[in-house]
């Protein structure tokens, strides 16, 4: 039998950052597609169908939470958890109350590894 990996997107404008994510989650078993733009994000949305996003708060381009807003505005993409990997501590501490009700996670950079791997595997919706 044939062994489909999990999909993720990572969004995120810096491209080291990106490039790790993408060399830890390929190695953990995942496919791993990267954005780091707005455009990049809505055309990789749309090709990849991921299984669970992973994004910064803050990007050029993009207001805080704008991926979560561009999310839940399209039917085909409100369902996909969103696990929020961000140094910006005080936005996602005034929105506390939000991303509460929405069931996002928050992983605070930097991070310990470890703890990434376990908040992914708790975002992914079963197989």
């Amino acid at each position: 039998m044939t062994h489909t990996p999990r999909r993720i997107l990572v969004v995120d404008d810096a491209p080291d950052f990106l490039g790790f994510m993408e060399t830890l989650l390929t190695s953990e078993g995942y496919a791993v597609a990267v954005a780091g733009s707005a455009p990049a994000l809505r055309e990789r949305l749309l090709i990849e169908r991921p299984d669970l996003v992973i994004a910064d708060v803050r990007m050029p381009g993009l207001a805080a939470f704008a991926v979560l807003d561009m999310l839940a505005a399209d039917a085909k993409t409100r369902d996909i958890p969103v696990l929020l990997c961000t140094g910006a501590i005080q936005e996602v501490d005034e929105a506390a109350e939000r991303l509460r009700r929405a069931g996002i996670e928050v992983l605070i950079k930097p991070f310990d590894i470890d703890d990434l791997l376990q908040l992914v595997a708790r975002r992914l919706p079963p197989p």
